[in-house]
């Protein structure tokens, strides 16, 4: 009786895997319409990174005119690289007031799944910045291309914002919040005289 029950436990097991793998949809690890963009607000500097399906940014390319090489390929991959870093500044745009934002550095890493990734680096800035996606303006209008971007302030520790960035409304205002000054000096004490 005991191994007629194993049995019929082992028998249950193979039916629910096999209607699992029968009817389960591939899940992807990410959605190819969507640009992820993560800005870390940071005492000495703004960093912005972002990353993209491999399509996206050949979209983007081709439409700026920048006939940009299959980089997924290993021989092309060399020449590649230093056409997406002059792609990089422009995919973005931060502006304070009407003073552009230059970007200090552009990194781009090649990642797994088809995934590339850019890194910005630009200055600090205690004033309002507006971050505008102009990756967007040259994506296909006709597809729903979103960036999600999140705003982390680092200097807090705290999540100060997160949207999502469409082709009609591509820009979003950042507001970093102040430091508290950590250089001031120290209260002076009033010494007592203890009795003996």
């Amino acid at each position: 009786m005991l191994k007629s029950a194993k049995r019929r436990n082992r028998n249950v097991v193979r039916a629910g895997l096999f209607s699992f793998f029968l009817f389960a949809r591939p899940a992807f690890a990410h959605d190819p319409l969507e640009i992820s963009a993560t800005v870390y607000l940071q005492t000495n500097r703004i960093e912005l990174r972002a990353v993209m399906m491999r399509k996206t940014i050949l979209l983007a390319a081709d439409h700026q005119g920048v006939a940009l090489l299959d980089f997924s390929i290993p021989a092309e991959r060399e020449e590649a690289l230093p056409m997406l870093g002059s792609l990089a500044p422009g995919l973005f745009t931060l502006t304070c007031g009407s003073n552009s934002l230059t970007a200090t550095e552009a990194k781009v890493i090649l990642g797994a799944e088809d995934h590339v990734g850019f890194n910005l680096t630009y200055p600090a800035t205690n004033v309002t910045v507006k971050l505008a996606a102009t990756l967007l303006a040259h994506l296909p209008r006709q597809d729903p291309y979103g960036v999600n971007v999140v705003v982390l302030d680092l200097a807090h520790n705290q999540v100060l914002e997160q949207k999502l960035l469409v082709a009609e409304n591509s820009a979003m205002e950042i507001t970093p919040r102040p430091v508290a000054a950590t250089n001031q000096p120290a209260a002076t004490q009033k010494s007592t005289a203890v009795p003996p």
